[in-house]
């Protein structure tokens, strides 16, 4: 009776398959765990303050305002920007009324 065995293949020799050092088999990225630190600090921030933006929260926390930046891009963290309403033109006919009687009375009375 033959029994099929898989070979488990060493690290040593998937390392040198994908072209890659050993080590970086074992290599565990700790940046991720600051960010989420720092996605939290943000938000908390922007909950008081929704309208500070990356500079505004850098000077905050007294970070770089690039580390800042790159954890709001990372997350699509936005702060709150107020608009500017467009005139309709309803409005704009309005408002070229409204001058033009305020330009005919000052011509009138001088």
């Amino acid at each position: 009776m033959i029994i099929n065995k898989k070979e488990r293949e060493s690290k040593t020799q998937l390392a040198k398959k994908l072209g890659v050092s050993r080590s970086s088999l074992y290599y565990k990225a700790k940046r991720e765990e600051q960010d989420v630190e720092m996605k939290k600090q943000i938000l908390i921030v922007l909950g008081i303050h929704p309208s500070y933006g990356h500079k505004r929260i850098a000077l905050e926390f007294g970070l770089n305002n690039k580390r800042i930046r790159r954890v709001m891009k990372k997350y699509e963290i936005k702060p709150h920007r107020r608009r500017v309403k467009k005139l309709r033109k309803k409005m704009m006919k309005e408002k070229k009324l409204v001058t033009k009687v305020l330009h005919f009375s000052s011509t009138d009375s001088g």
